[in-house]
């Protein structure tokens, strides 16, 4: 599926929520000491499950109408200020990971030891590098209407 200027900007507004709440959550979470109970358990699984967005997004091929990062080499310069890659070699075991445990109801979870949060965590810097890369690779209107609603999504909570 080829997606339009118009559509992307549509995109752009929702990608900007998954990865400003990544970014806020991932925070959330090195900084925590001891939380425990519902809100931290809360967080977790958000954070997770925009981790596994992103992942997709960043490295998977696109299956019917999924956008993901190849969609945004319509737009001129974006292919070279964001070249594309190879997914990093950990990539594919740890999204499986997060869809057997995370977005599937799966006998992987009763079956098999669940990694810890580490295993996820140590890869949150990876994520955040690339989304401030697209941040500034982002060209023209699509771009710019980006910026603005991460801007909104960040300032939201900053209050």
């Amino acid at each position: 599926m080829v997606f339009t200027d118009v559509e992307l900007r549509n995109a752009v507004r929702h990608l900007a929520f998954d990865m400003s709440h990544f970014r806020l959550y991932a925070g959330v979470h090195e900084g925590r000491t001891h939380q425990t109970g519902l809100c931290s358990q809360a967080i977790t699984y958000s954070l997770l499950l925009h981790f596994r967005l992103l992942l997709h997004f960043f490295y998977g091929k696109p299956k019917g109408d999924d956008c993901c990062v190849d969609h945004f080499r319509v737009l001129p310069g974006f292919d070279v200020a964001f070249p594309s890659s190879n997914p990093p070699v950990w990539e594919k075991e740890l999204r499986q990971h997060l869809n057997k445990r995370l977005a599937h109801f799966t006998a992987t979870r009763w079956n098999e030891n669940a990694p810890s949060m580490n295993y996820y965590a140590s890869h949150f810097t990876h994520v955040l590098a690339q989304i401030s890369a697209f941040e500034r690779a982002v060209p023209g209107e699509v771009g710019n209407h980006f910026r603005t609603h991460m801007r909104d999504w960040e300032n939201r909570y900053q209050k």
